[in-house]
């Protein structure tokens, strides 16, 4: 299982999350981003890397996205259906 499974896990049962820096707790701060309340590492769900990228860069395309956060094209569209993001009318 890799992080982002064991984390996804780890939000399901919210009286278990932990820091795997310092095992601290970890809070909610907003849409995808979790943080240590000990330490201050972030923690990014896939929603997470997408929404911070283009709050960065701005509108970009889907592959573009995908390319610099390594979230596969098929959950960034999945998030522009959901309409969790904007589509930028290109791809």
């Amino acid at each position: 299982m890799n992080t982002e499974e064991r984390f996804e896990t780890l939000v399901q049962e919210p009286g278990i999350l932990r820091c795997q820096e310092c095992q601290g707790a970890m809070q909610f701060q907003r849409r995808g981003v979790y943080v240590c309340i000990e330490c201050g590492w972030e923690y990014l769900t896939q929603f997470g890397k997408v929404k911070k990228y283009i709050d960065e860069h701005g509108p970009s395309t889907a592959l573009q996205i995908s390319q610099a956060t390594g979230v596969s094209r098929k959950k960034i569209d999945e998030y522009i259906r959901e309409r969790r993001i904007e589509p930028t009318g290109r791809r």
